[in-house]
């Protein structure tokens, strides 16, 4: 598991001058830039800002450079902060913002790891009642850890629903 941080912006939409038209990005590691992604989070959910404004939110840290969870909320902020700024050309100082750091929060999947959760279910078939989930196992995003929930509760004798 790596861990992440997480600086969250509410923006002016008037600041930015990307015309913020997907849901984010993601950095490659060949860039050589001090963050991981970053998620226009209300593009993606509109109502997480007024619609003069805009919640963006910075991740850093990750498998590659653990050592940015240590970093104090300042430095992070100043980092994501000065990011935006060249990425999306950001300007001026956000409404508020946020940092949060979450440590060993996601698995990291490696060559053979759907090969090696079908052989965990091919022998988790043969116990009754037993069964795993999270986001360990098939995708670590939301729905798919609500996927799995669900799907373990049916097989312990649980609802679905």
């Amino acid at each position: 598991y790596a861990g992440a941080a997480i600086v969250s912006f509410a923006l002016a939409r008037d600041q930015i001058a990307h015309p913020l038209d997907g849901f984010g990005f993601v950095v490659p590691e060949v860039e050589r830039r001090p963050i991981l992604a970053a998620s226009f989070t209300s593009v993606k959910f509109t109502d997480r800002a007024p619609a003069d404004g805009a919640l963006v939110r910075v991740f850093l840290g990750g498998a590659c450079h653990p050592e940015y969870l240590d970093y104090g909320e300042d430095r992070l902020r100043e980092i994501a902060w000065q990011q935006l700024g060249e990425l999306l050309g950001v300007s001026g100082a956000p409404r508020d913002h946020r940092v949060t750091v979450w440590r060993h929060a996601m698995p990291q999947y490696h060559v053979g790891h759907v090969e090696r959760v079908a052989r965990i279910n091919e022998r988790l078939a043969t116990h009754s009642g037993l069964a795993l989930a999270g986001n360990a196992y098939t995708g670590v995003g939301i729905p798919q850890c609500i996927a799995s929930a669900q799907q373990a509760a049916g097989k312990v004798g649980g609802t679905q629903d």
